[in-house]
């Protein structure tokens, strides 16, 4: 007999493709990038970013988890691009991986200082097996949220 043709969908990739942290000064203003760039000393920023892989970025904020064309996020600055490394999950579960996503990261649960682009992006990264992402992306939303934390411990009392 013949043999068998298989068209399923691979579950893995035979040659990776990267994974690429698309970093974004927060906003559009010439005075948030020198903020950056004065932050960078201490290894820190105030930014945007979104995950590129299989030639579409994924962002997250206040509209939940979004696709994109790579390098083009309206209201930022993109400032930076940072191979995050290379995975083999296959584009047809990145796309399940995000529609999972999706559930936990929606735009309700959206907040600037706890569950933010930066949170989103760590987290699909480390799915896709790349690792974290740099703590210098992530630094000043988790100090942020630690100091309104503080300050609700506090009895709301401003700093």
């Amino acid at each position: 007999m013949g043999d068998a043709v298989s068209h399923a969908t691979p579950l893995a990739l035979d040659v990776p493709v990267p994974v690429t942290l698309q970093i974004y000064d927060l906003g559009t203003r010439d005075e948030l990038r020198v903020v950056n760039r004065v932050l960078e000393v201490f290894g820190t920023g105030v930014f945007h970013v979104g995950v590129e892989v299989h030639g579409t970025e994924w962002t997250y904020g206040r509209q939940g988890v979004r696709p994109g064309v790579p390098k083009s996020t309206l209201g930022h600055t993109h400032c930076e691009s940072l191979v995050m490394g290379y995975t083999s999950v296959c584009p047809g579960n990145t796309y399940e991986l995000i529609r999972l996503l999706r559930s936990k990261w929606t735009a309700e649960s959206y907040d600037f200082l706890k569950q933010n682009c930066c949170n989103f992006a760590d987290e699909l990264c480390r799915w896709l097996g790349v690792g974290a992402v740099p703590s210098r992306v992530t630094t000043m939303a988790g100090a942020g949220a630690a100091l309104v934390e503080k300050g609700d411990r506090l009895g709301g009392t401003p700093l």
